[in-house]
């Protein structure tokens, strides 16, 4: 029994297929672009981005950098309480973006830990070496063990753990024979500062320290202020990028523009090659429009 007997169509067309012909790939490009496709994505994507998993996460390292600052005006509060309390934030925060991966940062941080007492022991000048050392191999083996997602996934937390941790190193080879070990409690606060431990920016420990003094209620409050402005931007800036760039570039213009030079990337002669090849756009920008205005 052939298929027209049966009553059914020659070709099942899937249920995502266009319901008018297309005949060329203009017209289907015309399509992609047109106003209703265009608010029915950027609806799409404005829920992925403010009511997604990432806006939560987001929510509640806001909440808990807040909490620590808090806790920063409540006099008098021991330095080590706060310490204690900045770690137990930034592992919370870790945990919920890293999940069981947070086991990983753990075990670096110890080995770093227990390699600064043994360089301290032996009197050796070349802890910020020897540190580098068991922080890079920690994070070595654990790209050979986890699957690549898995390790991308706190690729970024860890490099910012490795940036705290040789800090310490090389802070404790510039101190000479009056080279002696953080605490435990004030290491775990600084490795794991809540404000710095998922995202960055590296912070150098005698810095972090100052920041987890005691603050009065105003200056919170204007840092509160400031961290909101800088998240209302950011939440712009992302929707933008995310949400709305592409309707104006659209992909086939990649095929025609020129951002970067790949052989000057990884064939370098030196490091301006690097920067100025990653992205010719941007060091254009501020080639004419930064340093030769304002340098």
């Amino acid at each position: 029994m052939d298929v027209a007997s049966r009553g059914q169509s020659e070709y099942d067309d899937d249920a995502d297929y266009l319901e008018f012909d297309v005949f060329d790939d203009s017209m289907l490009l015309r399509y992609d672009y047109s106003v209703g496709s265009f608010q029915q994505h950027l609806v799409q994507c404005s829920k992925a981005i403010f009511l997604g998993e990432t806006a939560l996460r987001i929510a509640e390292l806001y909440v808990a950098t807040f909490l620590l600052h808090l806790l920063s005006c409540m006099r008098p509060l021991p330095p080590k309480i706060l310490q204690v309390c900045s770690g137990v934030l930034g592992t919370f925060v870790l945990y919920r973006n890293h999940s069981s991966l947070l086991l990983y940062n753990i075990i670096s941080f110890l080995l770093v830990y227990s390699t600064l007492h043994v360089c301290t022991k032996w009197r050796t000048k070349y802890t910020g070496t020897m540190v580098t050392f068991v922080a890079l191999s920690s994070t070595a083996v654990c790209q050979l063990i986890l699957p690549a997602t898995s390790f991308n996934k706190i690729l970024g937390s860890v490099m910012v753990l490795n940036m705290k941790m040789i800090s310490v190193g090389f802070d404790m080879d510039n101190m000479n024979d009056a080279a002696v070990v953080p605490d435990f409690v004030g290491f775990f606060g600084y490795c794991f500062h809540v404000g710095t431990s998922l995202f960055g920016p590296w912070l150098s420990f005698n810095n972090c320290c100052t920041a987890m003094r005691s603050a009065c209620f105003a200056s919170v409050l204007s840092s509160i202020a400031r961290a909101a402005y800088c998240g209302i931007l950011a939440c712009c800036f992302l929707l933008y990028s995310s949400c709305i760039l592409d309707w104006f570039l659209p992909d086939e213009l990649g095929f025609y523009s020129r951002v970067a030079r790949p052989l000057a990337i990884e064939l370098p002669r030196s490091l301006v090659d690097v920067v100025v090849g990653w992205n010719l756009p941007m060091h254009n920008f501020l080639k004419n429009c930064t340093l030769q205005r304002y340098f």
